[in-house]
């Protein structure tokens, strides 16, 4: 399955009138020519032209008629986030997933007032981050907190973004890398520069609770805690792949410790590693995802971190991670993106699996992934 050694440097971006109805679901018979597989699992959603879809059993349906133009953000609390275009401007809606055995789709439900249509955002509450990444190469954005514009910033010399979120509560990050192909990390309008020397990137931005504290909160001897259990503090992290030349390319992070590069993070036998993905994992630090480069041939395979530890797959692939799992049914694996059929595979390191349905142009941005068995990032 092999497609060039380094097509998965390549980004996958596409930008996003409401209908006030609620609309069935269809199924879109034009997939590719791929047999549809066994669902591995998880169920993703993504858009392509304006339209969201649902993928589930290697079936893609899709969600919204073609009179909407719809940008898709993520999944949270049981809906699907976004935002409108329509000339220009954009507003957030969001939608609830349908119930269980139901193939109506509620209608989008518009939040809050409009604004200029951005290329990438986040939304959190009463807050939003809208990025806009112009045709001169220009990048700035604007952080605000109902209708006061917190912040607003930007850069002209040339930087690259790969990632940004907003914090739970306060606070935002901002990652990539600038022209002299050196990491660059915003967090909350302030650059925290890379040690002196590194090249590389940043391509993760996330914000992780502490690991929770086993006794935290827990009743004294025969008495109910009468002390209710504090929420864990929550931590912006970023990551990606740096190193002092001519040293290889491994696992750089920026986290509540400042900057760090674990040695243990570059397999024996490796070329580089080149973390793509990352998301909250069980030890009070991320989980990542990527690609490990054969010493002897080039060739990439999945690479795993899953707090403590590296994990390279015997696999051979190729091409560009669109969106990571950590944990639940399907353990830690990665959906990736590819340059011919089939389009879209899911990457575990064991097996590679073809996720027939899926369309070339269409972009993944979420999956719904079913829960960790109670028995058994």
């Amino acid at each position: 399955m092999k497609r060039g050694v380094l097509a998965f440097l390549a980004g996958v971006l596409v930008l996003g009138p409401l209908a006030a109805q609620a609309v069935p679901a269809s199924t879109d018979t034009a997939t590719n020519s791929d047999t549809p597989t066994a669902a591995p699992g998880p169920i993703l959603y993504g858009d392509n032209n304006g339209r969201l879809w649902k993928w589930q059993d290697g079936v893609r349906t899709l969600l919204t008629p073609d009179t909407l133009s719809l940008t898709l953000g993520g999944l949270r609390d049981g809906s699907l986030w976004g935002w409108t275009t329509n000339n220009g401007k954009s507003r957030f809606f969001t939608i609830k997933l349908p119930r269980k055995g139901s193939d109506e789709v509620p209608a989008p439900r518009l939040v809050g007032s409009e604004f200029s249509t951005p290329s990438r955002a986040d939304w959190q509450g009463d807050r939003r981050l809208l990025i806009y990444e112009n045709d001169d190469g220009s990048l700035h954005w604007e952080v605000w907190k109902g209708k006061e514009q917190v912040s607003v910033q930007g850069y002209d010399d040339g930087r690259t973004l790969y990632a940004a979120s907003l914090g739970p509560k306060a606070g935002w990050i901002l990652v990539g890398r600038t022209q002299a192909n050196r990491p660059w990390l915003n967090l909350s309008g302030i650059d925290t520069p890379a040690p002196d020397g590194w090249e590389g990137r940043l391509s993760v931005a996330l914000w992780v609770p502490e690991k929770a504290d086993k006794d935290s909160g827990a009743p004294s001897a025969g008495k109910a805690s009468s002390k209710p259990k504090a929420p864990p503090s929550v931590h912006p992290w970023a990551a990606g792949w740096g190193a002092v030349p001519p040293a290889l390319p491994q696992l750089i992070w920026w986290g509540p410790n400042g900057w760090q590069q674990p040695a243990e993070a570059l397999p024996d036998g490796s070329a580089g590693v080149y973390p793509q993905l990352g998301a909250p994992g069980k030890l009070g630090a991320p989980v990542y995802g990527g690609w490990a480069a054969d010493a002897g041939t080039g060739t990439l395979h999945p690479w795993f971190w899953d707090g403590t530890a590296a994990f390279v797959g015997q696999t051979q692939s190729d091409g560009q991670p669109v969106l990571l799992f950590a944990g639940g049914k399907n353990g830690t694996a990665l959906v990736v993106q590819h340059t011919s059929a089939p389009w879209f595979t899911l990457e575990d390191g064991k097996t590679s699996v073809p996720l027939g349905g899926l369309q070339p142009d269409d972009r993944v941005v979420t999956a719904d992934v079913p829960a960790e068995p109670q028995t058994s990032p």
